[in-house]
C-alpha cells in the first residue's frame, strides 16, 4: 500500500517536472512574438538606409515606437506602443505560453501577468 502511494507521488512529481520543462522549451521568443504582433495588427515596415526601418499601419506612418518584452521562463509578454504622424497613439499587448500567442487588453489579467 505504501509503495503504491510512493509510486503515485513520484509519477506526479515527474509529470510536473516534464510539464514545466515543456513550458520553458515552448515559451515564445521575442522575435516570434514581435513578428506575430506586427502581422496580426497590420504593421508593415520598409527598409530605409538613413533611418533603419519606416513602419506603417493602414497607410499611416508610425513616427515613434517603444516596447517592453518580458520572458518569465514559462510564459512571455510583449507590449508595444506606437505613435502616428496624425497624433494618434495605440498600444498592442501579446501573451505567449506553450507556443501559443494571444492578444491581450489592458486590465486586471494583463496587470497580473505583466
Amino acid at each position: 500500500m505504501q509503495t503504491e502511494k510512493n509510486r503515485g507521488v513520484r509519477l506526479i512529481v515527474i509529470g510536473l517536472i516534464v510539464f514545466l520543462f515543456g513550458m520553458v522549451k515552448t515559451t515564445p521568443s521575442y522575435d516570434t512574438i514581435h513578428q506575430w504582433m506586427m502581422k496580426k495588427n497590420g504593421i508593415v515596415c520598409e527598409p530605409d538606409f538613413e533611418l533603419g526601418n519606416i513602419c506603417y499601419k493602414d497607410g499611416e506612418k508610425i513616427i515613434s515606437k517603444s516596447a517592453h518584452f518580458q520572458n518569465a521562463a514559462i510564459y512571455a509578454t510583449y507590449e508595444k506602443d506606437y505613435a502616428f504622424k496624425n497624433g494618434e497613439e495605440t498600444t498592442f499587448r501579446t501573451f505567449g505560453i506553450l507556443g501559443l500567442l494571444f492578444r491581450m487588453e489592458d486590465g486586471f489579467w494583463w496587470r497580473i501577468i505583466d
